[in-house]
């Protein structure tokens, strides 16, 4: 809904990317620095971490965050009746709020031409049960050919 040289929002602020696709907010509070989700230099077997607090407007703390990721391979996937070869992405890491630990598991499987996200998977799981997850995915993907 908005766009300038900074940052690109989503549903009027709800979500707030920079301009590098790192993640600045979401429902669950603004990450200083951003999250990191895909770089602009992916290829199998590259390997990152991405760390950051998020403030919560809601809660009375910091939480502390980091998630390892790295490109595991190439994996088709259907979108529509399409079949799409990208590259899939696998982070592990932890949410450590003052009073406990969070283990986050996140799936990402993206164009390897646009490093457009077209299916994305996360949770995220506390003393031993699974918490919350979520499934985000592309209906339709066509590349513009220029």
């Amino acid at each position: 809904t908005f766009a300038d040289d900074d940052r690109a929002e989503i549903n009027g602020g709800t979500l707030v990317y920079d301009q590098t696709g790192g993640q600045i907010k979401d429902r669950y509070g603004v990450r200083t620095p951003s999250k990191l989700l895909v770089p602009s230099d992916v290829a199998v077997g590259k390997r990152w971490r991405t760390a950051y607090q998020v403030d919560n407007p809601n809660a009375k703390w910091l939480e502390n965050n980091f998630i390892d990721f790295h490109v595991a391979g190439y994996e088709t996937i259907s979108i529509g009746e399409k079949s799409i070869k990208t590259l899939l992405i696998i982070g592990k890491g932890e949410a450590r709020p003052p009073d406990r630990i969070h283990f986050l598991d996140h799936r990402i499987w993206v164009d390897p031409q646009s490093l457009k996200r077209l299916r994305e998977e996360w949770s995220y799981t506390s003393k031993g049960v699974k918490r919350e997850h979520w499934v985000l995915e592309q209906l339709a993907f066509k590349r513009v050919k220029n």
